[in-house]
This record gives structure tokens, C-alpha cells and sequence, in this order.
């Protein structure tokens, strides 16, 4: 899927930055034990990186990761719509097969776990949704105050809502002065 998104947008090529990876050249799992081990850990608590990598935490890290260090962003835009999928696809079935009433036969359902897990899936599906387009409102509002239009655009309404206030007194005062009632 990551690659039909790539072939569709070219320039998604080029991220190589995902949610789990920020930086692909700087996370590879290895270096980063490195690091933390001539930087943070004492002597006493150092523990050897050839030591973690006969374990496979490094590798199995690495293969876990496969996915953003290819894909980058691309990966997450894929993963983003599996999900978008999946929820719906899940609560189908399980209500197709009547899961529910297996649960509450086998003694297994928890009403208060459903009703808190239920409503909260809800959610998260539709935020899925709505994130691009709250994603862009961000951006935009911080481009805007980064070169100052939101502070120019906050002076203007007060502009525009002093000129408001003074012409509405001055039509005020001119309807006492001929005798009329105020508007």
C-alpha cells in the first residue's frame, strides 16, 4: 500500500520521516545503545552491545522499523488507512458473529470495560478523519503568526469594531439632537 501511495504522490519519496522514525540516519538501534553507553551510563551499568545483539533485540528492533526506514511517511499514510479499515472491519464481524452474546455467555464480559472501549474506538476512528484537516488549520495558524499576519488581522477587527462603536454613537447623538428615539 505504502508503495501505491508513493507511485500516486512522487513526493512522498522523499520523506523518509515517520512517526516512529524522525530521523532514519540517526535511529538505528545499535548506534543508539552507543551512544547511551559512552554518554549516559555509568561504568557499572554499561552493558556491551555485542552482548544485546546476540539476544536479536537490535535486529528484531530493525525489522519492526523496516516499514519507515523504506517508506518513510508514506508507511505511516499506509498504516493510517489500514486502521481506518480494521476498526470498522472488527466491530462488523464481531457483531456478525454475535461476539457479545459469546462474551456474556462465557462469563467475560465486563460491561464497564465494553462501554469505556466502545465509545473510545468511536472516537478515534473519526479523529483519524478529521487529523489532515486539523493538521492543516495548525500549520496554517502557525505560519500566519510566525510572519505576523495574526497580529495585523487582530488589529484591524479592533479597528474595524472601534469605527463601529463611534458610528453607532454618533448616530445615537444625532437622533437625540432631532428629537428622535436612539437607535
Amino acid at each position: 500500500m505504502a508503495t501505491r501511495l508513493q507511485e500516486r504522490f512522487p513526493p512522498l519519496k522523499e520523506c523518509k520521516f515517520s512517526n516512529a522514525l524522525p530521523d532514519t540516519a540517526l535511529q538505528d538501534p545499535a548506534d543508539q545503545h552507543e551512544y547511551l553507553n559512552k554518554n549516559w551510563w555509568s561504568e557499572n551499568k554499561q552493558i556491551p552491545a555485542e552482548r544485546i545483539e546476540s539476544t536479536g533485540v537490535f535486529n528484531s528492533r530493525r525489522k519492526r522499523l523496516k516499514g519507515e526506514m523504506e517508506y518513510g511517511l508514506a508507511f505511516d499514510c499506509a498504516d493510517m488507512q489500514r486502521s481506518m479499515i480494521f476498526i470498522p472491519a472488527v466491530a462488523g464481524i464481531g457483531y456478525a458473529a454475535d461476539f457479545h452474546g459469546a462474551l456474556v455467555e462465557w462469563g467475560l464480559y465486563n460491561e464497564l470495560f465494553f462501554t469505556t472501549l466502545g465509545p473510545y474506538a468511536g472516537v478515534a476512528w473519526v479523529l483519524r478523519f478529521m487529523t489532515p484537516g486539523l493538521f492543516k488549520q495548525a500549520v496554517t495558524a502557525t505560519e500566519k503568526i510566525l510572519k505576523g499576519e495574526l497580529a495585523d488581522l487582530e488589529a484591524k477587527e479592533r479597528e474595524r469594531a472601534m469605527a463601529e462603536k463611534r458610528k453607532r454613537f454618533t448616530d445615537q447623538k444625532a437622533a437625540v439632537a432631532e428629537g428622535r428615539r436612539p437607535p
